[in-house]
């Protein structure tokens, strides 16, 4: 379950509901380094260390983002209750993850290695193997309640009907389902996500009054929770001793796994596969997108269903902004795959990432890299519209240097929107040759040509496709904008090239 990210939930991973009150940010970590001094601790513990803790330090600090996962709540009785009824989900055996709702999509291996556990803990827990369905309880305090994850849709889509259905046939979600999902559900699914995206082990869910501590296996995938917790209460072990144990069990299992990672962090992403020149066109006429998560710790269970309400600029007659009318079944001719591979940032826009889009074909496939913006929030997406409309006014005139844009997606099920684009990777930041200096000013002659000023020049913006070089973000461009303005755009853009 961790490994699928609740998508509509949108990909900043944002707590299910926010009541009661939650808090994020009050968790344990090493304060950051100071270029050429190390991390921000006590001068006379860091100089106490010898230079291998260090480096085991600067390690953990480069390979890790969390140390841990803390889910510190407002005071409140309905927190109270919600941290008491946690043991309820996992005494009951029905604990629900809430995943996106396509049906009939099966989820691929993962490109990378599953993410190792700590092979040596300072804790017991019942390892389920994998070829056992029983649940076992461990005899101790820490963990003695686990919960395993039954994933169910979050809509009431039924599969297609045995005779009709067709390899690779799916059906679409229903655009406010609901879900059986309870909050306690909704609370442990979002911390469970939460620490696979951090890549940690320990998750902390307190409130003044009350606190559990959970720990996942990964093997298993499993959550351990303990016990409801009383801080001012507990005694035998008191309060402080469970921490400072837990505290060592976190600092144990970094250690642990971090040289595992070592040892273990080689796979590659796969290569795209050669791409028909049609491919432009193809991606036009398919108004479905199914995406997933395929990199690092993430391996989509179900993929999310995006419907497509601007048309592809790829192809010489685009039409109108318009949406498309959707059918409850598509076959595999009907839609397409986007699989994402890496985040490549975040910005005022909304999250930026990299992958492959796949049309699926009866006789093969064909993929091509592509870049792929979600934008969540109202102001996000009212910025993407306009970088749209901004590529749209550029495409009928093909003008040389700028990205090609396959259109604009919306998530089916509520979420985010996103654009889809071709894949450019590498930015301004080595010495440009002659050729390439001329074909960023190029770009930038026939971008200024179409009565269009890029307001957002900078080395960021100015990198390399498969094509040869392009600029990129147009949510900040002006349409019809002054003379000089554009003369003076032009300038700040020579001195960059210059200085490059």
């Amino acid at each position: 379950m961790a490994r699928v990210l609740a998508f509509r939930r949108g990909l900043e991973c944002r707590p299910p509901t926010r009541f009661p009150d939650l808090e994020e940010e009050y968790a344990p970590q090493i304060p950051e380094v100071v270029p050429g001094k190390g991390p921000r601790i006590y001068p006379n513990l860091w100089n106490s260390l010898d230079e291998g803790t260090r480096q085991l330090v600067r390690d953990i600090m480069a390979r890790f983002q969390g140390l841990a996962v803390w889910q510190v709540f407002m005071s409140s009785d309905e927190a109270d209750d919600l941290i008491d009824d946690m043991g309820a989900v996992a005494e009951s055996d029905s604990f629900f993850a809430h995943v996106c709702g396509a049906v009939g999509f099966v989820p691929q291996p993962s490109f990378d290695a599953f993410p190792p556990d700590s092979k040596t803990t300072p804790w017991t827990v019942p390892i389920h193997s994998e070829s056992s369905t029983s649940k076992s309880r461990p005899p101790n305090y820490a963990s003695r309640r686990s919960l395993r994850p039954s994933a169910v849709r979050g809509d009431n889509a039924s599969p297609l009907p045995r005779k009709t259905r067709s390899e690779g046939s799916i059906t679409l979600p229903n655009k406010y389902a609901t879900s059986p999902s309870t909050l306690p559900d909704r609370y442990l699914q979002h911390a469970w996500t939460r620490t696979a995206m951090l890549d940690s082990t320990f998750i902390v869910f307190y409130n003044e009054n009350s606190e559990r501590i959970a720990f996942w296996h990964r093997a298993a995938q499993t959550l351990y929770l303990s016990e409801f917790i009383e801080p001012q209460t507990c005694k035998n072990p008191g309060y402080g001793k469970i921490h400072v144990g837990l505290y060592i069990s976190i600092l144990h299992d970094l250690v642990d796994r971090l040289e595992q990672l070592k040892n273990a962090e080689s796979q590659t992403d796969p290569v795209p596969s050669e791409t028909p020149g049609s491919l432009g066109r193809d991606i036009g006429f398919r108004n479905i997108a199914l995406i997933v998560f395929r990199y690092k710790i993430f391996n989509s269970q179900g993929p999310v269903a995006f419907n497509r309400c601007a048309p592809s600029l790829a192809v010489d007659d685009p039409g109108p902004n318009r949406r498309y009318k959707i059918k409850k079944h598509y076959g595999r001719h009907e839609y397409m795959l986007i699989t994402l591979t890496s985040e490549i940032g975040r910005g005022a826009t909304g999250i930026v990432h990299g992958g492959n889009l796949t049309i699926p074909d009866l006789d093969s496939d064909f993929t091509v890299r592509v870049v792929v913006k979600f934008a969540f929030s109202v102001t996000q997406k009212g910025k993407m519209r306009h970088e749209f409309s901004i590529y749209r006014h550029l495409a009928p005139a093909h003008v040389e240097g700028v990205v090609t844009v396959f259109g604009l997606l919306e998530d089916m099920e509520g979420g985010p929107l996103a654009m889809v684009m071709n894949f450019a990777e590498d930015s301004l930041d080595v010495t440009v040759t002659d050729a390439e200096r001329d074909g960023f000013l190029r770009a930038m002659d026939a971008i200024h040509a179409v009565n269009i000023k890029h307001q957002n020049i900078r080395p960021e913006n100015m990198v390399v496709d498969e094509a040869g070089r392009a600029t990129i973000d147009f949510d900040m461009a002006e349409l019809n904008p002054s003379r000089s303005s554009r003369r003076r755009e032009r300038e700040h853009m020579v001195g960059l090239l210059n200085d490059a």
